[in-house]
């Protein structure tokens, strides 16, 4: 991944499963249920989870 260059990258299938990474080097997983096992375990990987309706990094924003 391009470090601090100002790129984007969405990867998306329809409405189902999203994942946006930002400028910012952010990762936003989206998906269309709840995921309760997959957030379980990214906490247990030492990683930040937050729920969002939205990634500040999808289409609707651009």
């Amino acid at each position: 991944m391009l470090r601090d260059q100002g790129a984007r990258y969405r990867l998306e299938a329809g409405d189902v499963f999203t994942v946006h990474v930002g400028w910012d080097q952010y990762m936003y997983v989206g998906s269309d249920r709840p995921r309760v096992h997959a957030v379980a375990r990214t906490r247990e990987l030492g990683l930040f989870t937050e729920p969002l309706t939205a990634s500040p990094y999808g289409a609707e924003f651009d």
